[in-house]
């Protein structure tokens, strides 16, 4: 195998490792998006600042930044469900 070939799949694999190692309990998890801990409820909604492996950095709106093992702290993704305006009946 030639080194182009040969640099070509070692760019290749490391994407699907970045890709794999951001799937955690059947979901896929980014930086920026916003998430809950559902073990953990009091640390609030939290931001993902980076995935690095398993190491999952979160800054959390009561907590502030955590470090967490994505094998053992299950996230879920946090979605605002929007509210239909109050407005007086008159």
């Amino acid at each position: 195998m030639d080194s182009v070939a040969g640099n070509r799949l070692s760019g290749a694999w490391r994407t699907l490792r970045g890709i794999v190692n951001t799937f955690f309990g059947g979901m896929y998890l980014e930086p920026g998006q916003l998430v809950t801990s559902p073990a953990n409820r009091q640390w609030g909604i939290g931001q993902i600042q980076s995935i690095d492996g398993n190491r999952i950095t979160v800054n959390f709106e009561n907590t502030g930044r955590l470090v967490l093992d994505g094998n053992f702290v299950p996230l879920q993704e946090y979605i605002e469900v929007a509210r239909p305006n109050q407005t007086s009946g008159t």
